[in-house]
């Protein structure tokens, strides 16, 4: 028989013995060392040392960012008070209403966000440019830079322009939008050339350029005073003209799980709920009790909901009006969803109903009312 105490005698001196007779010397023997002088030598370790300005970008679709900022402030979408749900110190009612502050969590997070992708092109630009024939990953990096300081240019307006890795400036001026706008379509002007033809999903080419340099220029009245459609024409033509796109038959095609087929998207952001995670929607729209229709993994927050003049701007013969969630809830094995603390005066009871209507924006909205987002397909 064995003897479980023995065995725990055992271990504990076996412990006692290593560490009365460890080793005092720690020096080790490197047998290979990574480095910018011997790693840099084939397009796989380009595309390795590259993939990291990508992941940088998985923030884009989490709450209280980027995404939530420009949402939330729009006509479009609200957050909802729930008595004291969601409140968050009246951050998204302020957001919504447009009296926001400087002060705001979401405008200070979208700053850090994009900051930090151009801080990760910085370095990466600073190692591609003393290597010779890396000529098409400057590029990639500097567009990639370039569609960030759009990002910053929509939403900031003025901000520092910041071209260096080491040796910057600790507190950089800031440029004003004028200079902004100009530094985004030289830079992007200047990398076409060497930018790749070929169709890409997830890495900028070509066509992701232009997409950026036509989003820029149809803006750029706004931006600098000066209209500038005629180029923001050529640039879709240019689009176009490549070949790598097309309709699909299947609108919904574009925002599958896996949609890496889909003949219309430019360029997108691949999430995975393993190693690239990240895209909280499901999290951030749906009601708690949603948890069993999608058989999520988490419950969601029960957050974010559409306004009712948008959702009614949809003809109901549009397929798009597929993208919003209304009705009766039902769990995957068809049971209605019960929602045990619906409100006294909800006038659906408990059963979970996602109407259009919302009745109020605060402070006591409904826990149930707003139509809720599905335009992207939820695993």
């Amino acid at each position: 028989m064995i003897n479980l105490k023995n065995i725990k005698s055992l271990l504990l001196a076996g412990v006692m013995a290593a560490t009365a007779f460890s080793c005092t010397n720690l020096e080790e023997e490197i047998y290979s060392q990574v480095t910018a002088d011997n790693f840099f030598q084939t397009q796989e370790e380009f595309d390795a040392a590259v993939v990291s300005a990508y992941t940088s970008l998985y923030g884009f679709a989490g709450h209280n960012g980027i995404w939530s900022l420009q949402e939330v402030s729009s006509d479009e979408m609200a957050i909802t008070q729930k008595g004291g749900d969601w409140f968050d110190g009246g951050q998204w009612l302020r957001m919504h209403r447009h009296e926001f502050t400087d002060k705001e969590e979401s405008i200070n997070n979208t700053w850090n966000f994009v900051f930090g992708v151009v801080a990760n092109t910085n370095r990466l630009l600073e190692q591609f440019e003393a290597i010779e024939g890396s000529e098409a990953v400057i590029a990639e990096l500097k567009t990639l830079r370039a569609m960030s300081y759009y990002w910053l240019l929509d939403i900031y307006g003025n901000v520092p322009i910041v071209t260096k890795f080491s040796g910057g400036d600790a507190e950089p001026a800031t440029n004003s939008r004028l200079e902004v706008y100009q530094f985004v379509e030289t830079e992007i002007l200047a990398s076409l050339a060497d930018l790749p033809t070929a169709k890409t999903y997830s890495k900028i080419n070509l066509d992701v350029a232009n997409a950026i340099l036509a989003k820029l220029y149809i803006n750029a009245e706004v931006y600098t005073g000066t209209e500038q459609w005629q180029k923001a024409a050529d640039a879709v033509e240019e689009i176009t003209k490549s070949g790598n796109y097309s309709l699909e038959s299947n609108y919904f095609a574009n925002f599958d799980a896996n949609n890496i087929s889909s003949g219309e998207n430019i360029f997108v952001i691949p999430y995975d709920e393993v190693f690239a995670t990240g895209f909280n929607l499901p999290m951030m729209t749906l009601h708690y009790g949603s948890q069993a229709t999608f058989n999520l993994t988490a419950q969601p927050w029960n957050g974010y909901s559409t306004l009712q003049e948008f959702y009614n701007s949809y003809d109901v013969n549009d397929t798009r009006i597929g993208n919003f969630l209304v009705g009766p809830q039902f769990d995957t094995n068809g049971q209605p969803i019960i929602d045990d603390s619906a409100e006294d005066n909800d006038p659906d009871g408990p059963p979970l109903n996602f109407t259009p209507e919302i009745n109020e924006l605060e402070p006591n909205a409904l826990r149930q009312a707003g139509a809720r987002v599905q335009k992207y397909k939820y695993e």
